[in-house]
């Protein structure tokens, strides 16, 4: 490599870390400028946002191992944007949401999004973003504990997207768009052919809760 070739490599090098750190700053600090383009979080950085959200340490803890490593990222959300939110009977905390749904069945969706046992999955509810926020996304991890802790033993390997509103519904973060929960999906006995038979924040583990 020549002098010139040299040269030319460190400027595309410096202006990439450049342009990075402002995507960071911007989103981290929703300055003006502020971009929806995903950038990569690093561990001290997360740290520092999940603080200024009110989380004590252990409950970060808890949010980063259930993201697979490497993978947590960051962006600026626009008030108006729609997601997906899995959850049972009761409504979720809505800090934890989807951007498309995480499997055709309850047992799908409980393993893609590694759920806790509490969560049946039966419902995916559409909800938008109320307000201007900073969202953290990433690959979910698999959660083994919640799989001992299911009487079903259902599988939760993770390997879904989950991402992470800025409080939920409890904080306004997000609103519900459907009018009301929608029919339950089948389960996947009921799909299976003849078989007779034609839905305070969480700092817990896992997909929406």
């Amino acid at each position: 490599m020549d002098e010139k070739e040299r040269r030319s490599m460190e400027e595309r090098v410096r202006s990439n870390c450049s342009e990075n750190r402002r995507h960071i700053d911007a989103s981290r600090f929703l300055d003006k400028g502020q971009t929806d383009r995903s950038v990569k979080v690093t561990s001290r950085n997360f740290d520092k946002m999940m603080e200024q959200r009110g989380l004590t340490a252990e409950e970060t803890k808890q949010l980063k191992s259930s993201f697979q490593q490497g993978t947590i990222e960051m962006r600026h959300g626009k008030k108006g944007e729609d997601f997906v939110v899995t959850h049972g009977e009761e409504r979720a905390s809505g800090v934890f949401v989807a951007k498309q749904s995480l499997g055709k069945t309850p047992e799908e969706r409980i393993d893609h999004g590694a759920l806790p046992a509490s969560n049946k999955a039966n419902y995916e509810t559409r909800v938008v973003l109320d307000r201007d926020q900073t969202l953290i996304s990433g690959k979910i991890a698999e959660q083994p504990d919640f799989v001992k802790q299911d009487p079903k033993h259902l599988a939760r390997d993770g390997g879904g997207t989950q991402i992470v509103t800025d409080g939920g519904y409890a904080s306004g973060a997000i609103r519900q768009e459907d009018p009301k929960y929608p029919v339950p999906v089948k389960s996947q006995s009921e799909n299976r052919p003849n078989s007779g038979a034609e839905h305070r924040k969480s700092n817990s583990k896992g997909q929406t809760r």
